[in-house]
């Protein structure tokens, strides 16, 4: 761009000059080595090297996608400043798209430096569960990375292309976490066994739905049940060893009873009961479960809101 405008303001100012023969010949002699010139400095000029992922760190499971943010190291090699917008980035890992990333801010470049670029990145957690076996006990993995911008004073828009490394732990934790806990499990049959004043035992089935390309082996169970959603004042508690194999694309049911401090829920409950007329009191079950893929040990936590009617001991779970 910028060397186009150059042309034309050239050609512009020999068209417009007075006719001079020696004037012609001197703006034609010098259009022709600003034609040399200008397409040799335009050469020169060196777009920002990607060199480098600093940071990556994982916030985030929404809808499928791991959120992320990640720091990249840009070198300017340049001998003069400018900046950059419009960047984004996509990754890549053995040539499939696992995840995109946007630039959060425009970013100055200074000459001959580098820059720490912040970027928002979305992993695709469907995309990495088949390479889960390989990279489960790995430190980092190689990814490609692809990053394009618009970059001021050069007036272009540049793609850039390096294979570097992000860490595994966090990726496999959040992917194997999320997994479990959104599509791998669910409470079933909530009942009240027995109740009365003081105490009510209630009793659960919890199935685990093993949708991951690998057997797992569910370890231990523990849950704290609360009757308000800060999870301030624990009603109960239920833990279970379990050490129950679960095969890839199979499920395993886990049964268990709880006793429920009834006093304690009336405390928390009654508030509402005051408010609304309403004989429904709200219960939480939140807890985590212990699993081991391949000797890779996750925990996977787990909220269940339900509710139960004083009067008749009817149980309703809220999605």
């Amino acid at each position: 761009m910028f060397c186009f405008s150059v042309l034309i303001y050239l050609w512009f100012r020999i068209l417009s000059s007075k006719p001079i023969k020696m004037q012609r010949l001197q703006a034609l002699i010098i259009l022709q080595c600003v034609l040399c010139i200008i397409p040799a400095s335009c050469q020169l000029v060196k777009i920002p090297v990607c060199e480098r992922i600093d940071s990556f760190h994982i916030d985030s499971f929404k809808e499928g996608k791991l959120i992320a943010h990640s720091i990249v190291s840009i070198k300017n090699e340049n001998w003069f400043s400018f900046t950059g917008d419009s960047l984004e980035m996509e990754v890549f890992k053995n040539h499939a798209l696992i995840g995109k990333g946007i630039g959060t801010k425009e970013i100055e470049f200074e000459r001959n430096s580098s820059v720490e670029l912040p970027m928002n990145v979305e992993l695709y957690a469907d995309s990495l569960k088949e390479d889960l076996t390989k990279i489960l006990h790995q430190d980092s993995m190689d990814v490609q990375v692809i990053i394009s911008g618009r970059f001021s004073r050069l007036g272009i828009l540049k793609t850039a292309e390096i294979t570097t490394r992000i860490p595994v732990k966090p990726l496999v934790n959040s992917i194997l976490s999320q997994s479990l806990s959104s599509d791998g499990m669910k409470i079933e049959k909530l009942r009240v066994v027995k109740s009365n004043v003081n105490t009510t035992t209630m009793g659960f089935d919890i199935e685990y739905n093993n949708q991951l390309p690998f057997d797992m082996t569910l370890k231990k169970l523990d849950f704290s049940f609360f009757a308000d959603n800060k999870f301030v004042s624990e009603i109960g508690r239920w833990n279970k060893e379990v050490d129950v194999k679960v095969e890839q694309k199979n499920a395993t049911k886990i049964s268990g009873e709880v006793v429920l401090d009834n006093i304690k829920a009336g405390q928390s409950g009654l508030l509402k009961l005051m408010t609304s007329g309403s004989t429904w009191v709200d219960y939480y079950m939140k807890g985590i479960a212990y699993v081991d893929v391949d000797s890779y040990s996750i925990e996977v936590p787990a909220i269940i809101h339900f509710e139960m009617d004083i009067l008749s001991n009817s149980i309703r779970i809220i999605p």
